[in-house]
């Protein structure tokens, strides 16, 4: 490990520290925390696990070791600007009140009446289907994919968080377990963490404390199952989790990997698994080395791009016909930057990654400091109290952060879905309460 690396650590821990202090350790409540947290999770983490095991990762060979240190300096100070910014602006040096969060607009029973044929559909191989760096996954199967995969994490959490919010915390466990195991028979690691994170995230707004040992219980079963996916599809291969594979094939093939885990080929692929998936430095070096060597930066293109992606089919039916660089922004990069073509579906692009190449090193400074604020504004509101409806906001940004790796164009795929939900509940909530006030009944703002 390098003294710019090392260097590079000890930025990020102050950074991590500062907002500790400022939000007296609350990061389930906090969206701007969280995503300081993953950040510094794949830009500095990182380098110890690749340190530990080195030569695990094939990417790592796509830079030298110096184009690493200066994109983690880099990247790091980014992180620190961040951090200094987000604490300067939510101000929450005193401690906290309990938060006020109202879920009264939001039918439970409906919910899951919508949810649980999402995970039907998911379980019977319809979703999460991507090629190539290609967020539509191609328009064959673009609307049952794009429905399952936009709305399937997003409301099982919602629903999972409500359980608990309204049944009590003796329902976190089963309901932390429940999600975890329906979802990874789709066979993606990350959308298992990504929803109990989210649901833990929508409890804690709402003032509810998960017992620690009911948290440990609960991650011990998410690592358990990572590594199951990681075994199964080193042992049965990714045709296990194919759209023509049934939902007893995949508990079958899940089966085979569990019992797979200790053996050589499964922790092998375990650990290779962890290793390249925590990798978040690759893509930033090769972008800034590009940089350096005269490659200009893309400007707002991509952004522009993701807008007319997350325009609605309807609206904008010509969308899949275009170049595929317009509707990835890992394929827009690797024919602006040289990323290897080969490593386009596995390399990690990370939202700071790809805000590099908005504008440079010093516009990412920029950014860092802007991005900061923004989420610290976010955060105060969020836990100064909230409606159903900014409840609704709160779980899509958390998905958005918990989304790291895959760049800021999950910020317009993912919040396209949230903002239909938020929407229809504010206009049911707003019907509910315009019926209120001709029975000139009392009326409360939480109720919204």
């Amino acid at each position: 490990m390098t003294v710019s690396v090392v260097l590079s650590l000890v930025l990020q821990v102050v950074g991590l520290g500062v907002v500790r202090w400022t939000i007296h350790g609350q990061w389930a409540r906090h969206a701007g925390a969280l995503l300081l947290v993953v950040a510094s999770a794949y830009h500095g983490l990182t380098e110890v696990v690749q340190a530990l095991f080195p030569g695990r990762n094939t990417y790592r060979n796509y830079v030298t070791q110096a184009q690493r240190d200066d994109w983690v300096l880099l990247v790091s100070g980014a992180l620190l600007i961040y951090a200094l910014a987000y604490t300067l602006a939510v101000r929450r040096r005193e401690s906290p009140e309990p938060p006020v969060t109202s879920i009264e607009g939001l039918n439970l029973r409906w919910l899951l009446l919508i949810t649980v044929p999402l995970l039907v559909l998911s379980m019977l191989g319809f979703a999460f289907v991507v090629g190539n760096g290609d967020p539509t996954g191609g328009a064959d199967n673009y609307l049952v994919t794009g429905l399952v995969g936009q709305f399937t994490v997003f409301l099982t959490a919602v629903c999972g968080a409500l359980v608990i919010i309204r049944f009590g915390v003796r329902w976190a466990l089963p309901v932390l377990l429940l999600e975890a195991i329906v979802i990874s028979t789709i066979g993606a690691r990350g959308m298992v963490i990504v929803t109990c994170v989210m649901t833990l995230y929508g409890a804690a707004l709402a003032g509810v404390r998960i017992p620690r040992r009911q948290l440990a219980t609960a991650v011990a079963l998410v690592a358990v199952l990572g590594m199951t996916i990681s075994a199964t599809r080193a042992i049965e291969g990714r045709q296990a989790f194919n759209p023509d594979a049934g939902p007893m094939d995949r508990v079958q093939a899940l089966g085979r990997g569990l019992a797979a885990v200790p053996s050589g080929k499964g922790l092998d692929s375990i650990l290779d698994d962890f290793v390249y998936r925590l990798d978040g430095n690759t893509f930033g070096a090769i972008v800034l080395d590009s940089l350096g060597r005269g490659s200009q930066p893309v400007g707002a293109e991509t952004i522009k791009n993701s807008i007319d992606l997350a325009v609605p089919s309807f609206l904008n039916p010509t969308k899949l016909e275009s170049d595929t660089t317009q509707r990835s922004e890992k394929q827009y990069y690797a024919r602006e930057f040289g990323t290897p073509q080969r490593s386009v579906r596995d390399i990690l692009p990370t939202v700071w990654g790809v805000m590099l190449g908005y504008g440079g090193p010093f516009a990412l400074l920029v950014w860092s400091l802007l991005l900061g604020l923004v989420m610290a504004v976010v955060d105060r509101r969020m836990v100064r109290g909230t409606t159903a409806v900014y409840f609704l906001l709160g779980m899509g940004l958390v998905q958005f952060v918990l989304s790291y790796e895959q760049g800021p164009q999950q910020l317009f795929l993912g919040m396209r879905g949230v903002l239909l939900v938020a929407a229809a509940v504010w206009v049911i909530n707003t019907w509910r309460l315009t019926g209120k006030r001709s029975d000139h009944a009392p009326l409360s703002l939480m109720n919204w």
